[in-house]
Order: structure tokens, then C-alpha cells, then sequence
């Protein structure tokens, strides 16, 4: 039903012998072993996601609004656990469709995809296949590369704190707290941390510890390790 309906879209949109190939050609019922790498295999892709969709909202009650549905992007600094957690929920509430029914978990498979942050789906979109893997696994490898983006960040935060520390305690040598030796300058150093702290940890924003020490990447790290113990 939904291939019948998603044909009669197709070619109302797309007269065929103007703008395309007949419908049938488009959404085929044997695996057309299209490469995401091939130019016109992913355009082909791209095309099959458009009817699916144009079928599933034709067949669809009225009420169902799958345009706000994927409407849901991924931000920065969200893990990719909880940008899949967004998306169905988004499903479940826009479309009235079961995330985890066939039909759902192929539309949020691409969705995932093309619409993570760019690193990630740049990343996804160079596997062979991607559309064929199970959602598992893309989102253990959009974990990886989210894990190590966070890494470089963390690492950037250091240099550029121990660059920071080295300056203030450079500018405030000869002061009173430097002239009374190691005591002035540890309570410079807490000072310094005090201050970063109070004004919240750049990954989740709340106060009281660094990034690095944040419990939301440290559950992300946890998972992509978890998942690779698994595969192995």
C-alpha cells in the first residue's frame, strides 16, 4: 500500500519521460545493491527516502505530522544516545508510528544519519552500505567519533588552562601572596579553579566540576568501550 501510494506521488511530482524514471524503477522490490560511494546510487538513495516518505504520508492518517517529525537535528554537543532517544520520541509523538516497527526503525536509520552533526555523518556516510547496517551499529560509530571530538576538545581546555595558570602566575610574581612563598601561590592556583567551576562545565553546564569530569561523557566513553567488548 504504501509502495502504490509512494508511486502515484512520485510520478505526479516527477512526470515520468520530464524529470525521471517511472516509479517502479525508483522503488524497487529486490535489493538494488546501490554504493553510497556512486553518485547516482546515492542519488537513487536519497530518491527511495523521499517516496517512502511520500507513501507513508498518503496512506498515513491526516492527523500524523511526520514533517515535524524530522524536523529533529542533532546539536554539538549532544551524544549521538541521546539525539536517537530525541528522534523517536519525535516519532512517537508527531508521526502516532511505533519507533521500534520496521517501517520506523528504516526512517530513523537515515534520519540518524543525514541528520547528525556533520562530523558524525560524514564519518556514517562513508561506510560501505550504511543503509543496510543495523542501528547499533552506526550509533556505536557515531559514539566513537563523538568521544574522540570530545577527547580533542578536552585536551585544547587544558593546554589552554595550563597556558592561562602560567601567565597569571608569571604576571604575579613579586606579589605579596608570591613573597610568602608556596602558601600564596596554591591559593592562587584554587582561586583559578574555584572561579572555572563556578562558572559551570562546558559540556553539560553545571556547576561544580570540569568537563573532563562530566558524568554524561564519562556514560558515552563507557559505551562505545561496552559495545566494542561486545563486538570483539
Amino acid at each position: 500500500m504504501i509502495r502504490r501510494a509512494a508511486g502515484q506521488e512520485w510520478e505526479r511530482k516527477h512526470p515520468v519521460g520530464e524529470e525521471g524514471a517511472p516509479a517502479e524503477q525508483k522503488f524497487l522490490n529486490v535489493d538494488p545493491h546501490w554504493e553510497n560511494n556512486d553518485r547516482e546510487d546515492r542519488e537513487s538513495m536519497w530518491d527511495l527516502r523521499e517516496m517512502v516518505i511520500l507513501g507513508i504520508k498518503e496512506v498515513a492518517p491526516r492527523s500524523q505530522n511526520f514533517v515535524k517529525a524530522f524536523e529533529v537535528r542533532e546539536e554539538k554537543n549532544e551524544t549521538p544516545s541521546a539525539f536517537l532517544k530525541r528522534l523517536k520520541e519525535a516519532t512517537r509523538k508527531y508521526s502516532g508510528m511505533d519507533p521500534d516497527n520496521q517501517i520506523a526503525q528504516g526512517l530513523l536509520k537515515v534520519q540518524s544519519v543525514t541528520k547528525s552533526w556533520p562530523d558524525i555523518q560524514k564519518k556514517l556516510q562513508k561506510l560501505d552500505g550504511w543503509s543496510e547496517r543495523q542501528m547499533e551499529e552506526l550509533l556505536r560509530e557515531a559514539q566513537k567519533v563523538y568521544v574522540k571530538r570530545e577527547d580533542e576538545k578536552q585536551k585544547q581546555k587544558a593546554k589552554m588552562m595550563v597556558a592561562a595558570v602560567e601567565e597569571i602566575t608569571k604576571r604575579g610574581r613579586g606579589s605579596r601572596d608570591n613573597r610568602k612563598g608556596r602558601g600564596g601561590h596554591e591559593r592562587q592556583r584554587s582561586d583559578i579553579r574555584e572561579r572555572r567551576q563556578q562558572a559551570g562545565c562546558y559540556h553539560c553546564g553545571k556547576v561544580g566540576h570540569f568537563k573532563w569530569e562530566s558524568l554524561e561523557l564519562a556514560r558515552e566513553r563507557e559505551a562505545v568501550s561496552l559495545m566494542t567488548l561486545d563486538e570483539d
